[in-house]
């Protein structure tokens, strides 16, 4: 009875994060004339943020919010103006161990372990485009692993 309900062993580690800043940016134009085709719009005149993942997926605003500035000057839009979206991961471990006396003189332990990584299958989505030249601006362009699960037996004498 022993062997069947001793031995056993939980892990887990939760991760959650608010999303990275990003800035907007639009590397086909040169607005303030410095050669660099890297340069930041003026800002919307609406308010954005308060996005559901669902919202990054489709489309979190257009090109066309984003006005351009009058020649000759860089746009009035700040740095990092924006977050992505966060980050949410659960990762779970069941490990039972078990005395193998029959192994060796030295009692050898086998190692039974079930790994979930991302338990919840959460959609974390990795990428949002920010750069105004792009087809996919304001879009999520990729996402992270979904939930992966492993087993693994192990001798350990």
């Amino acid at each position: 009875m022993k062997g069947v309900l001793g031995g056993w062993q939980t892990s887990g580690v939760l991760l959650l994060q608010s999303g990275r800043p990003y800035t907007v940016l639009v590397t086909n134009r040169d607005y303030n004339n410095d050669t660099a085709f890297v340069d930041k719009p003026d800002a919307p005149s609406k308010q954005f943020g308060g996005w559901s993942r669902s919202d990054y997926i489709t489309g979190a605003f257009k090109a066309a919010d984003f006005p351009a500035p009058p020649a000759g000057r860089e746009g009035n839009l700040g740095r990092n103006t924006y977050r992505g979206p966060g980050f949410a991961n659960l990762d779970f471990s069941l490990i039972k161990n078990t005395k193998v006396p029959w192994f060796t003189r030295e009692r050898a332990q086998m190692q039974l372990r079930g790994e979930t990584f991302n338990l919840l299958n959460r959609v974390n989505i990795n990428n949002w485009d920010t750069n105004l030249a792009n087809t996919t601006f304001g879009t999520a362009t990729s996402a992270r692993d979904a939930r992966t699960i492993q087993l693994r037996l192990r001798v350990v004498y």
